[in-house]
């Protein structure tokens, strides 16, 4: 799952205006609270929930997955966090759940026999995971129904630790502690997913990498060995990666241009068209109009966050998990719009769990449709398929220092004559506390830029962002993409984070300098045609602009001859000399594109 303040999408409910008198089920007040659930993880037969930065579970507890013992049919408070730390994120996978705490750290609980914890125990409370290097936080976190779990540190590495048996993890062996995994030098990660056997990792610049198994071309491709090696998932021309998600054997990307594209298993039309696995990224087709925001994948079912802010899914709808079931549609392979929400009432959030669905909500309160055998969509369905359409879970928030009931506000004090005028309740009263800095990571031409906000206790409501390039204010969205006339121009943001009542914190992390893009690279079969002798003509081929990735404005031509330029001859032919005789004849092609590095590709004529 997301973390409560990563910048591609909003994850953090604002406060209802008006709140539901009556929660459904529970044994305590909650479920149309005014708190705001800042994140929401489905697991296999488990559901996760953050609330004003408290962490809280329901379904199956048979290893400990959610604290404490016996199975949950309300969302209940998990234990085992330090005094004074705040979950940021959580993640849940096959009997696991983890937490992000605001200390830096990531937090696990559950079965743990496979080392997927850190370690070879088995635990009923949040535990510190152990492996990170000193002075290297946990920034982001994911689980798997496989058994491994992944861990992004501050230092913009992905460290695993659990099963291997693919190669997941990178290389061989199962791990016991977090261990980073390897890849091409220099890449930045800032996000991790993980699959059944594979995982992806979205970096810095919009690449996505994968690892582990490709059975089914979940790391695309037609060669189905196993990746022990973090390895490039190639992107459709001129795109990047917003935001990535795997489960199962399938593997999801949002692209800069807001389209979903999956590959991978699609036995149940979970990437739309016909039952057959992918081996390449093909289009999820949205309905006309509407494009994508977030995107989370589920064992054989897929859900889109729209930009109507509507919830639509396909594949898998045979337990209600896309809201809907008739026996003509037990399988979507198209895209159908997943159940309603209550009127005035917006989806945020979405995540897509083994057989179940669930759905943040404008309202603060988290819905769910699918199975519920475990009880993991809480209330009276515990036993039966469960629910299909959208449904509100009940949270048990009672105790502590836990949101008071909506119907049960404190009784405030009257002011004497003397008084004076009352602060305004939204006043700011209070500060936030920072436990690590805002990034701002390579920037480059055509490539978004993100900033990775700084972490603070308690999770903010919103953040703003101010871009500017060289002096000039240049925009105010989440990310930013600099065009070819930037490069070697400093850029800066400044991020603002608030929350009703708490001061404002604005920060600019480090200016960085944008870059020029990266050179178009050729991925043709190019050679050289005709005849050795002089007067007789070669030619290049098979080297058009669609031949490179990214698309260049011009290709140029330069024939040598034994290593040394021939005068003249810079087109995409030759006629020969004399003095080519007995020589060895090459051409060198360079493909230039505005604000990028330029590319090149030399062929070597082995005609007689």
């Amino acid at each position: 799952m997301k973390r409560a303040d990563r910048p591609s999408i909003l994850l953090v409910a604002a406060v209802a205006a008006a709140i539901a008198s009556t929660a459904l089920g529970g044994p305590a007040h909650a479920a149309g609270a005014s708190a705001e659930t800042v994140s929401i993880s489905a697991g296999s037969a488990h559901s996760l929930v953050i609330r004003e930065g408290v962490p809280y579970a329901a379904g199956y507890n048979g290893y400990g997955q959610l604290t404490g013992s016996g199975s949950k049919t309300t969302l209940t408070k998990m234990v085992g966090l330090p005094s004074g730390v705040t979950a940021l994120e959580i993640a849940g996978g096959g009997d696991v759940s983890i937490v992000l705490g605001s200390d830096g750290k990531a937090y696990g609980t559950g079965k743990g026999s496979g080392g997927q914890l850190s370690g070879s125990t088995s635990l009923r409370t949040l535990a510190p995971m152990t492996g990170l290097p000193p002075g290297v936080q946990a920034r982001s976190i994911a689980a798997s129904g496989g058994g491994f779990t992944l861990v992004v540190g501050s230092d913009n590495k992905v460290y695993g630790t659990g099963d291997n048996s693919s190669g997941q993890l990178t290389g061989t062996g199962p791990r016991t502690a977090l261990t980073p995994l390897s890849g091409p030098a220099g890449i930045e990660i800032v996000e991790a997913s993980a699959g059944a056997k594979h995982i992806l990792v979205l970096t810095s610049d919009g690449k996505v990498y994968g690892a582990g198994s490709n059975a089914d071309g979940q790391l695309t491709g037609m060669d189905t060995a196993n990746k022990t090696s973090l390895t490039p998932v190639p992107l459709p021309d001129g795109i990047t990666a917003l935001e990535i998600s795997a489960y199962g054997n399938s593997s999801l990307i949002l692209g800069s241009d807001n389209n979903v594209y999956g590959t991978g298993d699609n036995a149940s039309g979970q990437l739309g068209g016909t039952r057959t696995a992918r081996a390449s990224l093909t289009i999820l087709p949205l309905p006309s109009g509407v494009i994508a925001k977030q995107v989370s994948a589920g064992n054989r079912h897929t859900l889109v966050l729209g930009s109507d802010n509507k919830v639509y899914g396909a594949g898998a709808a045979y337990q209600g998990q896309l809201g809907v079931y008739t026996a003509a549609k037990a399988e979507a392979t198209g895209v159908v719009e997943v159940g309603d929400l209550p009127a005035g009432v917006t989806a945020i959030e979405v995540s897509a769990g083994s057989y179940t669905s669930l759905v943040g909500g404008s309202d603060g309160n988290v819905y769910g449709t699918g199975s519920n055998t475990e009880g993991q969509l809480t209330n009276d369905a515990t036993g039966s398929y469960g629910y299909y359409g959208l449904h509100r879970l009940s949270i048990d928030v009672a105790g502590g220092t836990d949101p008071p009931t909506p119907t049960d506000p404190p009784t405030p004090t009257d002011p004497t004559p003397t008084d004076p005028t009352p602060t305004s309740p939204s006043a700011p009263s209070q500060e936030f506390n920072q436990t690590a800095v805002a990034q701002l990571v390579r920037a480059q031409v055509h490539v978004p830029t993100r900033a990775v906000p700084p972490m603070l206790s308690p999770v903010p409501a919103w953040f703003t962002y101010a871009w500017n390039v060289g002096g000039t204010p240049v925009s105010n969205a989440v990310t930013f993409t600099p065009g070819p006339s930037f490069v070697g121009k400093r850029l800066t943001v400044t991020i603002t984070a608030g929350r009703d009542g708490f001061a404002p914190v604005s920060v600019t992390p480090p200016p960085v300098t944008i870059a020029a893009g990266q050179a178009p690279a050729y991925s043709g079969r190019a050679k050289i045609t005709g005849n050795r002798g002089a007067g007789n003509t070669l030619r290049v081929v098979r080297m058009a602009p669609g031949n490179w990735t990214p698309t260049p404005d011009k290709l140029t031509y330069q024939w040598t001859r034994d290593g040394k330029p021939i005068k003249h001859a810079t087109r995409s032919e030759y006629k020969q000399t004399k003095s080519d005789r007995g020589r060895t004849i090459k051409v060198t092609v360079k493909a230039k594109r505005a604000g990028h590095r330029t590319g090149a590709y030399t062929v070597r004529f082995s005609g007689r």
